[in-house]
């Protein structure tokens, strides 16, 4: 129906969005219409399910679960974009040290990369704010940022899309915090639902309802 997509479809189902297009055929994850029927593994037989987070990189995972969590102190979870079409997380970090003048420097506690500046499209960058534990520096608000995680996607979707390799990785990385923070589904939101009147971010093409679908 009007609204989804592969990959909330996949989600209700515990699929992939790459399993859920081979098992139907489909070339391409962006264009399915409204009326279209897609077929879904049976757990008895068919296609076997992949395991939650089967898209994070095994070195992303082996990194986060290391992390020692602080229980308690993370109730949210905030999406942004970088709103620039080409930046890489260590020039951000740059950035928000050298010219921001921000003490633990990188604002946000992750960055999904899109393949500029000579990164990998869907690279999850590991900021120091989550390796240690620190607060955000990604909300206008001090209590906000004492609460929320944030998660940058680097490009500007006020112009464009975000890539769809970005979306399989945020829906991961959400799914992997959700379950290992304990996280409310609820509490996945944007930067600018959380403060609409403060920002655009992450813009008008970022698709917000594919959110709710992304963590069950």
């Amino acid at each position: 129906k009007s609204g989804d997509s592969l990959s909330s479809i996949a989600s209700k189902h515990g699929l992939s969005s790459k399993e859920l297009a081979a098992y139907n055929g489909i070339q391409n994850a962006n264009k399915i219409r409204i009326g279209q029927t897609l077929r879904i593994p049976s757990k008895s037989g068919g296609a076997t399910a992949k395991p939650k987070y089967a898209n994070l990189p095994a070195s992303v995972k082996t990194a986060l679960d290391k992390i020692a969590i602080k229980r308690g102190q993370w109730s949210h979870i905030v999406v942004h974009h970088s709103g620039t079409p080409a930046d890489r997380a260590i020039n951000i970090a740059r950035v928000h040290r050298e010219e921001r003048h921000m003490e633990n420097g990188l604002a946000y506690h992750f960055v999904i990369e899109n393949g500029t500046r000579g990164t990998k499209n869907g690279d999850i960058f590991i900021g120091d704010r989550w390796k240690k534990q620190l607060q955000g520096g990604h909300m206008k608000s001090w209590a906000h940022n004492q609460i929320a995680i944030g998660i940058c996607l680097i490009g500007n979707f006020e112009k464009s899309r975000p890539k769809e390799k970005q979306m399989e990785q945020l829906e991961d990385l959400l799914s992997y915090l959700h379950d290992k923070v304990g996280i409310p589904a609820k509490n996945i939101t944007t930067h600018t639902l959380m403060h609409p009147n403060h920002t655009l971010c992450p813009g008008k093409y970022f698709p917000t309802k594919r959110l709710s679908g992304m963590v069950q």
